[in-house]
């Protein structure tokens, strides 16, 4: 195998592995919209739906709080 086959190989899985661990980031970043360009990668993140789950998240901790004191 020449040489220049080996870099080719280990440039394509690599990129592939690169734009997999990307999809990944996107899906677990919850975001709004993902733009891929010779530019560049434009990320719009949905801060609202996130807020509201912030929000969901602290009123959860703090009723279950409430229900450990209320034992104790």
């Amino acid at each position: 195998m020449p040489m220049s086959e080996v870099f080719f190989s280990l440039v394509l899985t690599s990129s592939i592995g690169f734009l997999l661990a990307v999809c990944r980031l996107f899906y677990k970043s919850k975001c709004r919209t993902i733009e891929i360009s010779y530019a560049g990668i434009r990320i719009v993140r949905d801060i609202d739906n996130e807020e509201k789950l912030d929000e969901i998240q602290i009123t959860r901790q703090t009723s279950n709080k409430d229900n450990i004191e209320e034992k104790a």
